[in-house]
């Protein structure tokens, strides 16, 4: 989303937010039957990863000059990261027993921040 705005002639200001979420899971579900004892079991196994970006940054562009442009601003942005969670699920189909266990990271932060000036100078003019 991008929002304008022009405090006078020569100051003009955008205000920009910025977002995206990606989320990836793979399923898959095993029934396998143990030969020597006859039981059936079932295995799950669950993989989840994604990152999810949260920010914003201001523009400003300064006109007040005859041969200068002067550009600035800022931008400042989270990221999330989830890098990989593995869930297993074994079950006794007969027994009614299960077990299970998570594997992996926990989420982490990110935080990334910049500024940034411009003077773009015009030197002659044909």
């Amino acid at each position: 989303m991008r929002w304008n705005h022009l405090f006078s002639k020569n100051l003009f200001f955008n205000l920009t937010t910025i977002g995206s979420n990606f989320y990836l899971e793979n399923y898959d579900k095993r029934i396998f039957k143990n030969n020597q004892s006859g039981k059936k079991y079932t295995d799950d196994f669950v993989y989840s990863s994604g990152i999810t970006d949260v920010g914003f940054k201001t523009d400003f562009d300064y006109y007040g000059f005859k041969y200068h442009q002067i550009k600035f601003g800022n931008l400042l942005l989270n990221h999330r990261f989830n890098p990989g969670i593995t869930a297993i699920i074994v079950e006794d189909v007969f027994n009614n027993g299960s077990s299970s266990a998570t594997l992996g990271s926990v989420k982490d932060d990110l935080f990334e921040s910049a500024l940034y000036f411009e003077d773009n100078i015009k030197f002659s003019v044909f």
